[in-house]
């Protein structure tokens, strides 16, 4: 999710910025299949700061709701 908003022309600098983080925090071990607990941790704290920081956003940057509406994806990261 945080590279595809990375490659995303939609989102404010601060979204971009916390995609970055995460994408920062996992560059080491993306194409790995496994990753020590403190890479992963890392990676986990800047997700959630990332999903929170999405999750209050009420509109996209555009103000075009209805042209992207099928872009924007909800999903559950609380487990």
């Amino acid at each position: 999710m945080a590279t595809e908003i990375l490659n995303s022309d939609l989102s404010s600098y601060e979204i971009q910025n916390a995609s970055r983080r995460v994408v920062s925090a996992l560059e080491a071990v993306i194409d790995l299949p496994i990753a020590s607990a403190d890479v992963l941790r890392k990676a986990r704290e800047r997700f959630d700061a990332l999903t929170e920081l999405l999750s209050s956003t009420e509109r996209l940057a555009t103000g075009d709701d209805a042209h992207y509406r099928d872009r924007v994806i909800v999903c559950d990261v609380s487990n």
